[in-house]
């Protein structure tokens, strides 16, 4: 079973792709990443307003 979880990262300064995000009051992107069991199949950064779903393929 693939575990995929987006972990928000901040971002300090002005990285292009960096979205505001209301819920925390900061600028951050999100991160992907995919995982079976304790094993880590990688990890993506993407901008917060793109959709989760996106890049999963």
């Amino acid at each position: 079973m693939l575990d995929l979880d987006a972990t928000q990262i901040p971002s300090y300064g002005h990285e292009p792709e960096r979205c505001f995000h209301g819920y925390s009051e900061s600028s951050c992107y999100l991160a992907l990443s995919i995982s079976v069991g304790d094993e880590l199949l990688g990890v993506g950064l993407r901008p917060f307003n793109e959709d989760a779903s996106r890049r999963v393929l």
